[in-house]
């Protein structure tokens, strides 16, 4: 199979983070109108003590013209960003080399992309991960990824024609197991492996380290006290400390509870002496030991880290009467996590699947 095809702006769009600006919707905004509240109350107030209408009438007048202006300000700002937006987007297309035509071929024993800037091959051996949406085929190698957009092909039966070739590659090694193991992260399944990687994952760095800057910050406000004479207080960099390390947690919890809807999607697992397949509604990937750094566990849930940051849950309630060989075979093909010492893990896990 030959696809000859050139990357169309709308297609390069769909590839680039989309623009998220909304009116009235950040934070300088949110602060002016909070500000206006407080000046709406203050006016209220006053004419409750008997100050008066005028006194009144011009601070609640004061809040409302604020509250007008910073959103026309916040729409106009808005509107700029878009504009800014759109030109990156188009600048970075004239950048993108070979867009108007580029050829792929696709032949049982693998597939390759040609260029005016050259020739790259790869084997169906070398296939990691398959993946699609409603515009793009992805294929990904160890060394790089082919991101195929759909408009290239024909017709339908070019595309079930190419899908069913590149499922059937990746599905290849998957004969080591036969069995597969269905499951969904639960909430409990997420909270439980972020705190395995806080204790023992090295997890708890990151903590750390915005603790001591924020302490080290409280402590140069307070010798900026001292210095230009005012009361000094010894409790300051504590106090700076925990408030501004309260905000970084519950930061952090946000973002986990976002990647936790990300990953709680259903997933078919098998595992074997070569390694692990993923699949889901949209993914076929696979990962061979060597491709993996370590691993933790505690009662409920096995960690398997692809890097210091990034890795697979695997819940034990789902492997059932598998655990043991589950376990088993990661004691055997990997070596327990150390984040002090990731590379050295990995290094030697190749050196003893070779």
């Amino acid at each position: 199979m030959k696809l000859e095809y050139a990357i169309t702006l709308n297609d390069f769009r769909a590839l680039q983070k989309p623009f998220a600006g909304r009116a009235a919707a950040n934070a300088g905004f949110k602060g002016v109108v909070i500000f206006s509240a407080a000046v709406t109350a203050l006016g209220i107030y006053c004419f409750i003590k008997g100050l008066g209408w005028p006194v009144a009438a011009f601070l609640i007048g004061l809040a409302v013209v604020g509250c007008v202006a910073a959103y026309f300000s916040d729409v106009r700002s808005l509107r700029r960003a878009r504009e800014k937006y759109d030109r990156d987007i188009a600048l970075a297309y004239e950048r993108l080399h070979c867009r108007d035509h580029r050829l792929v071929e696709v032949t049982d024993s693998g597939f390759s992309l040609v260029c005016k800037c050259g020739a790259v091959a790869r084997p169906w051996s070398e296939l990691t991960q398959f993946s699609e949406n409603d515009r793009f085929f992805l294929l990904r190698t160890k060394a790089e990824g082919l991101l195929l957009p759909k408009s290239a092909f024909a017709s339908e039966g070019d595309k079930t024609e190419f899908r069913r070739l590149a499922t059937e590659q990746i599905n290849h090694g998957r004969a080591f197991a036969a069995r597969p193991v269905e499951f969904l992260c639960d909430r409990a399944d997420l909270r439980s492996a972020r705190l395995l990687h806080i204790s023992r994952g090295g997890g708890w760095r990151p903590f750390l380290r915005a603790g001591a800057i924020l302490f080290g910050l409280g402590v140069l406000l307070n010798f900026f006290l001292r210095s230009q004479g005012g009361a000094a207080d010894p409790t300051i960099p504590l106090k700076a400390a925990a408030l501004v390390l309260g905000a970084f947690l519950v930061a952090t919890l946000v973002r986990v509870l976002q990647k936790g809807r990300q990953q709680r999607r259903p997933l078919r697992l098998y595992f074997g002496n070569e390694g692990l397949h993923l699949e889901d509604g949209t993914t076929i990937a696979r990962y061979p030991w060597e491709s993996f750094c370590g691993y933790l566990e505690n009662d409920r849930i096995f960690l398997i880290y692809h890097n210091p940051r990034l890795y697979r849950v695997v819940a034990k309630r789902v492997l059932a009467e598998r655990q043991t060989e589950f376990r088993r075979l990661l004691a055997a093909r990997l070596q327990r996590f150390d984040y002090r010492n990731p590379v050295r893990l990995a290094n030697a896990q190749v050196s003893k699947a070779a």
